[in-house]
C-alpha cells in the first residue's frame, strides 16, 4: 500500500498586535506636533511568539481607529492650508519621525477640512490603514506615532486614537 504524504505548505497567520489605546491630543489653531505615541518608549505588545522573525512578515499594516470631537462653539475642521500640516508620521526605534506611506503613496497627509464637525460637540470618527511593511523592520521594536504640524481651523479638536495596532501577515 502506498502512503500519501502531502507536500509541505506554508503556514499563514495574521494577528492584531496592540500598540496603545485611548491616546488623546488637543489640536488647535497653533501648528504643533501631536505625539500620540512618543518616540522610543513603546513597542507592540502581545506578540504571539518572539521566535517568529520579522523577516517572515509579508505585510505589516498600521491601523488607527479614533475620533475627533469639536469643542469649539461653531464649525471646526483640520486646517491643511500648508501642505505639511496634519501629516501622520511614524518613528521606529528612535530613528526620527518620517511620513507614513502606502507603497510609494504618501497617504498620511490629511486634506484641508478633513474631520469637519459643523457644531460644538460634533464627532468625526476615523479609521486609517497604512502599509508600513518597509517602515517597520523590527516588529517588536519601539514605534512612535505623530500627527506632525497638527492644526485646526478653530480651538479645539479633542482627538483620541481609541486603538492603534499592527496587523501582521506572517508566512512560516
Amino acid at each position: 500500500m502506498t502512503t500519501f504524504t502531502p507536500a509541505p505548505s506554508p503556514y499563514f497567520f495574521q494577528p492584531d498586535i496592540p500598540l496603545a489605546n485611548n491616546l488623546t491630543q488637543i489640536i488647535d489653531t497653533t501648528r504643533d506636533n501631536k505625539d500620540f505615541i512618543p518616540a522610543n518608549i513603546r513597542g507592540a505588545t502581545g506578540l504571539l511568539s518572539s521566535s517568529v522573525p520579522t523577516a517572515k512578515a509579508q505585510l505589516v499594516s498600521l491601523v488607527l481607529l479614533g475620533e475627533a470631537v469639536n469643542i469649539f462653539a461653531g464649525s471646526n475642521a483640520l486646517d491643511c492650508s500648508t501642505d505639511t500640516d496634519n501629516q501622520w508620521q511614524i518613528d521606529m526605534d528612535g530613528s526620527g519621525f518620517v511620513d507614513l506611506v502606502n507603497g510609494t503613496n504618501p497617504d498620511g497627509q490629511m486634506a484641508d477640512s478633513d474631520w469637519l464637525c459643523q457644531i460644538e460637540g460634533g464627532v468625526f470618527s476615523f479609521a486609517y490603514l497604512f502599509d508600513v511593511t518597509d517602515q517597520v523592520p523590527n516588529i517588536d521594536g519601539f514605534i512612535g506615532l505623530r500627527l506632525a504640524n497638527g492644526k485646526s481651523d478653530e480651538d479645539s479638536l479633542a482627538t483620541t486614537i481609541t486603538t492603534a495596532f499592527l496587523n501582521v501577515l506572517w508566512v512560516v
